[in-house]
């Protein structure tokens, strides 16, 4: 997967110039860990650093519709006395952004929207191993920053809140923008 983000980055980097009137936007981010999404049923839970990419369409210059796909890493539980995990997850969100200037470079941004979580992998229990497969959706609420480097380049950080069934969690992102 990292090799195909890396590929379509590089192709978007040469033919940037090309759609460069376009209202379309991609990025890539890196966030802190999303925990919440795990009841707390005690014992270590470790759990890999998630990244992913956006893609964003420009209705107009103040509100756009986005997709983003993030990929949670691998989740375990253990030291529980009857049992633990090992989950692989992946998060899929589609809604809308708005995105009000407070000066040439730098926008606030703050979106709605829903999204999907998807997660596999096996578990543990008194009665031995099983198979563990757990799907949740719900609605998520964002509110960040761009900071425009060029017209084609910008910088983004946001926090992200979470509607998960097991407990609402959010994160931190940040990562790169290019428009198109």
């Amino acid at each position: 997967m990292r090799r195909a983000i890396a590929a379509i980055l590089l192709t978007t980097l040469f033919t940037a110039p090309a759609f460069a009137e376009t209202n379309v936007y991609a990025g890539l981010r890196v966030g802190s860990n999303l925990d919440g999404r795990f009841d707390d049923a005690g014992g270590k839970l470790d759990t890999d650093t998630p990244f992913g990419g956006y893609l964003g369409w420009n209705i107009n210059p103040n509100l756009a519709i986005e997709f983003a796909a993030t990929n949670l890493g691998s989740s375990q539980r253990s030291d529980i006395a009857d049992g633990g995990f090992d989950v692989d997850g992946a998060l899929y969100q589609l809604g809308v952004v708005g995105s009000f200037p407070l000066s040439e470079q730098f926008n606030l941004l703050a979106g709605v929207g829903g999204f999907r979580l998807n997660e596999d992998g096996d578990g543990s229990s008194i009665a031995g191993p099983i198979s563990v497969d757990f799907g949740d959706t719900g609605v998520y609420a964002e509110v960040g920053g761009r900071f425009q480097l060029n017209p084609q380049w910008a910088l983004r950080a946001s926090y992200t809140w979470f509607d998960f069934e097991s407990g609402s969690d959010g994160n931190f992102w940040g990562g790169v923008e290019l428009k198109f």
